[in-house]
């Protein structure tokens, strides 16, 4: 791999100077070629594998629920409540699996899944159906009113998430992984849901005021770490470089080309998505206009695919290590992606 010319990165050097992140890895290039690659850390000794937040919901849910459509095991345009009649209430009962997708459901962006369940002694992993119990308990219990329009929605991909271990009989990381080896061809072992043993080669993402201890290798993410780790929205960890060759066997792959595709011309004819999303705010729309597809990630991650020129831009950083909120990363994402469009212009 080619580093990319660390010399046009100051604002980079200047984060990881200010704290801002202690990690970050920058990639762009084309499918079927060698990517630009650099890797930036404090210490550049220790740590490598990113908790890539929502990213999951663009990177296993989504083509998951596809994958499995293309099966004939799930149809994208049935209704949730086919599958599973008892999980959400009333007032959700005509929505479909593509609407879940594309977060026109009308379900709230978040409720509360770790109150009362999440402190110190909380154990790391649970049984599918533990899971199941606690989403099926909590969505019961909780005002899930529609919202007017379009609302992106953590709720619908953990729902999506319950819906693939019913449909699969198995773990979502279990299916994943199966998926990865079996139908894609790909492997690492940089790349998964939260581990059973951490190793260093795991980021920090800062110290949670519940779990009352710094998180390595465990999600950042406190709904997914109640669910035990593993859910639709949130809890894939990976390198940079093993997410770079999932992303190039995705795009290899006949069923999954076709997948990024419908997401493309989704993304230009303004049509519903199919779990990405469109790459149209001031941070992201620098890499392919406006148009490319992808995803952001709450600890600091992005990636964008100008899918019409094969080309693909990806930001890792653990940028929650300085506190939840900052509008820091809107700008630093915006001079990231500016970053690496420019050098496709350039070549």
């Amino acid at each position: 791999m080619t580093d990319v010319n660390k010399t046009n990165t100051p604002w980079v050097t200047e984060c990881l100077e200010d704290g801002f992140f202690s990690h970050c890895y920058l990639a762009t290039g084309a499918f079927g070629s060698k990517p630009q690659v650099s890797n930036l850390a404090r210490n550049l000794s220790t740590g490598r594998i990113f908790d890539l937040a929502s990213l999951t919901k663009a990177l296993v849910t989504a083509p998951l629920v596809y994958f499995y459509c293309t099966k004939g095991c799930l149809s994208i345009d049935q209704r949730f409540s086919y599958y599973l009649p008892h999980l959400l209430p009333q007032p959700f009962d005509r929505m479909t699996i593509h609407d879940l997708l594309a977060h026109r459901s009308g379900l709230p962006p978040w409720r509360n899944f770790w109150i009362n369940r999440l402190d110190t002694s909380s154990p790391r992993f649970m049984q599918r159906k533990e899971r199941l119990d606690l989403v099926s308990d909590v969505l019961k219990r909780v005002d899930l009113k529609p919202e007017a329009g379009e609302a992106y929605s953590d709720i619908g991909f953990i729902a999506l998430g319950i819906l693939l271990e019913k449909i699969m009989a198995k773990d979502l990381n279990e299916a994943f992984m199966e998926f990865c080896e079996q139908e894609l061809a790909y492997s690492s072992d940089e790349w998964g849901f939260a581990p059973d043993i951490v190793s260093q080669d795991f980021i920090s993402t800062g110290t949670c005021a519940l779990r009352k201890r710094a998180l390595v290798g465990e999600v950042h993410d406190e709904n997914c770490a109640a669910l035990g780790s593993i859910a639709g929205h949130a809890g894939l960890f990976s390198s940079g470089n093993a997410l770079l060759g999932y992303l190039e066997s995705l795009s290899r792959h006949p069923k999954m080309s076709r997948f990024l595709s419908l997401n493309a011309q989704a993304a230009m004819d303004g049509h519903p998505m199919f779990g990405l999303r469109v790459g149209d705010d001031p941070s992201s729309s620098p890499f392919g206009n406006g148009h490319a597809i992808g995803h952001l990630g709450f600890t600091g991650t992005a990636f964008w695919l100008d899918w019409n020129r094969q080309i693909y831009g990806l930001v890792l950083s653990n940028r929650v290590v300085s506190g939840r909120v900052n509008p820091r990363i809107k700008t630093f994402r915006k001079e990231a992606f500016s970053f690496l469009q420019s050098i496709h212009h350039d070549s």
